[in-house]
């Protein structure tokens, strides 16, 4: 290429990127300081570091259901983060930071939804740099400016997810993979290995970018020199390993965990969400691309071009970039569970086919026009025809994320109900400080979170169990005795109608609901409209004139009851967190009783057992009962299921014994 020529290239893909970033920033706020996405690199990195813990920064995220380069990436930001604000005086120490960040958590999500927006734009540009190495320039931009303006993959964009940066490293592999086929050597097909060690890091589906690295590598060994035919895979296949065991160590020096995770995911891919499997797979990824991802023309201008690249011309670089596509396809359409966000790392590629063949149509049609305006103006045409389907719904996706009913439903909760209430909600119901929020974390974390909270409602609220994966179990949740001190009820139309839609199965769901709509007065209601959000519905208990704050005397807990004597593995958490209610509003006998009933069920998850021990012995000491805590904590010490709870357990007894009853553990 001429040095003309590729500076106007760069400079086109340069103009497509900053508009790609511009759409991306805007409205990257959205909901704030409501927070409904599961943002789960983020939560995973924010506890790594230990603020608000007595254990420190501790790089094990002690979660496998992703591989952990987002979690660290995110981790970065949060440490330039802390730096910046404590440099210009916002904080002055870790402990204000998390304290601000309990009551109000929009600068860190600000910092990591543009890291997301960084990788959706980062995404276009590579975008551009993989259609101009195999298709030319037009198909290269216009791949990338149909991509810039996709709506889908700018929603993704303002959220915390591991698909967009799986897509970015997808791309980058898939454009080292193109230039590894055109000029092969030791170093590209060691570059080649990275990108493929950092995406599968990403996500586990990454390693599936193995199989374009194999398909370039049957092209083109066979005309390269003979130490290339197994040098070069076999390093970039290492190499790969060796980033994806450095960017994701705990894989294997905490494997028991990791399998524990992985064999869940599988689970949880074999079986997918609860209630939201409405079609099989390959139907419902069809429907989504010819729907608000692509649209009916790119898709049918993808097939094509696939078929011309592939089986017409068999172009190398059309023969590696299918290798991926085709083969990603199948295998998240063999899966019960289904996103569309799993679509995301396919997209550009199948814009490249799509953009690719449009080229082809152009010279077709305009190959005779001189004209260079008229044959813009075609080009043009053709390009806003195909980006239009997935354009068009920009200002319904702006006036989704303009309102929750989530959001809606929490200010009219604050606004009518008094401070001190217990409130029971379901998933995906409204945001509420509650106290209990914070009774876990250091004494002066907690006075920082409730001086910062000072004047503002709060309310006990317990969220009912729900299980994605075999959701008979919260049967035994739905138990109105279990809910008796309760003041108000929350359901939300996301879980609600999902065992709406099997009545025969989730019976005694139905009935939980039933009673609530025959028995309770329902104050409030509240629509999605064009929002977002899930109905919500909110009913008070008649029974309570004062709410639970107020009250002396309370409904004493039942013991759950365990079907098939097979108990769910969320029962000690349920009487944990109604412990913890009851501690926050002072009522340390009831308290007391939930930690006791907690105990008779296994108690699978050290933190959870550490943090039962903790809490009955400091409302013991509260009590004044100081011998029955060291008891208590002398027979808990010896039961504790690992070494390391154990010896945590005795720093806890020991700093008992040296303090006396002054604060409790």
């Amino acid at each position: 290429m001429k040095p003309a020529s590729w500076m106007h290239a760069s400079l086109a893909g340069l103009a497509v990127f900053l508009v790609a970033l511009a759409i991306r920033i805007h409205q990257i706020g959205w909901g704030l300081p409501f927070v409904y996405e599961e943002a789960v690199p983020l939560k995973q990195a924010w506890e790594m570091w230990g603020w608000g813990t007595q254990s420190g920064i501790s790089l094990n995220p002690q979660f496998f259901h992703y591989p952990s380069l987002t979690f660290y990436l995110h981790f970065l930001v949060q440490g330039l983060l802390f730096l910046s604000m404590k440099l210009f005086g916002f904080i002055g120490s870790g402990e204000d930071h998390y304290a601000r960040y309990l009551v109000d958590p929009t600068p860190l999500y600000h910092a990591s939804r543009s890291l997301s927006a960084l990788f959706g734009a980062g995404s276009v540009w590579l975008t551009y740099k993989l259609g101009q190495r195999m298709a030319g320039r037009f198909a290269a931009v216009a791949a990338a400016l149909i991509l810039a303006v996709n709506t889908f993959h700018i929603s993704r964009s303002h959220l915390i997810e591991v698909d967009l940066p799986l897509t970015f490293f997808a791309l980058l592999a898939l454009w080292l993979t193109l230039r590894l086929a055109e000029r092969p050597s030791l170093k590209s097909f060691a570059l080649a290995g990275i990108a493929i060690g950092l995406a599968s890091s990403t996500k586990y589906t990454g390693a599936m970018l193995v199989l374009p690295l194999l398909a370039a590598s049957a092209i083109v060994l066979k005309d390269v020199k003979t130490h290339l035919r197994w040098r070069g895979p076999v390093l970039s296949l290492a190499v790969a390993l060796i980033a994806f065991l450095l960017t994701s160590p705990y894989v294997a020096l905490d494997h028991a965990t990791f399998v524990e995770h992985f064999s869940f995911e599988r689970l949880h891919m074999q079986q997918g969400h609860f209630g939201l499997a409405e079609s099989a797979s390959p139907v419902f990824y069809f429907s989504s691309l010819t729907g608000n991802l692509l649209g009916w023309p790119a898709v049918i201008l993808a097939l094509a071009g696939l078929i011309h690249l592939v089986l017409i011309r068999r172009r190398p670089g059309g023969l590696i970039l299918a290798s991926f596509v085709v083969p990603y396809f199948l295998a998240i359409s063999l899966w019960s569970m289904h996103a569309e966000r799993y679509l995301l790392p396919a997209l550009p590629a199948l814009l490249i086919f799509a953009t690719a063949f449009l080229a082809l149509v152009l010279e077709t049609v305009t190959g005779s026009v001189r004209a260079r305006r008229l044959r813009a103006v075609v080009a043009g045409g053709m390009v806003i025809a195909t980006a239009f389907p997935v354009t068009a719904n920009y200002p319904a996706y702006l006036e989704s994320i303009a309102s929750d009913t989530r959001s809606t439903a929490t200010d009219w909760i604050e606004a009518n109900i008094p401070s001190g209430s217990f409130l029971v909600t379901e998933l995906y119901g409204p945001s509420l400080f509650s106290p209990q929020m914070i009774l876990k974390v250091k004494s002066g974390i907690r006075a920082k979170v409730l001086e910062l909270k000072r004047g503002e409602p709060y309310y006990a609220v317990m969220q009912m169990p729900f299980f994605q994966l075999m959701p008979e179990r919260s049967q035994v949740f739905f138990d109105h005795a279990l809910y008796a001190n309760a003041d108000y009820f929350v359901t939300t139309g996301a879980v609600r109608s999902r065992y709406e839609s099997a009545p025969i199965r989730f019976n005694q769901q139905l009935a939980f609901y039933k009673q609530l709509e025959n028995t309770f007065e329902k104050v409030a209601e509240f629509e999605p409209g064009g929002g977002g959000g899930s109905v919500i519905r909110i009913y008070k208990n008649p029974r309570h004139r004062e709410p639970f704050s107020a009250r002396t005397a309370m409904a004493p807990l039942p013991p759950i009851r365990i079907d098939q004597g097979i108990p769910t593995g969320s029962e000690e958490l349920f009487y944990f967190e109604m412990g913890m209610i009851f501690e926050t509003f002072q009522q340390l006998p009831e308290a007391i009783s939930s930690y006791d009933l907690a105990f008779r069920y296994p108690t699978r998850r050290p933190t959870v057992f550490k943090n039962l021990v903790v809490r009955k012995a400091n409302c013991m000491l509260n009590l004044g009962d100081r011998r029955g805590a060291m008891d208590f904590l002398d027979e808990m010490t010896e039961q504790a299921p690992t070494p390391a709870l154990r010896a945590q357990l005795e720093v806890v007894h020991d700093a008992v014994r040296k303090r006396g009853s002054d604060s409790g553990p």
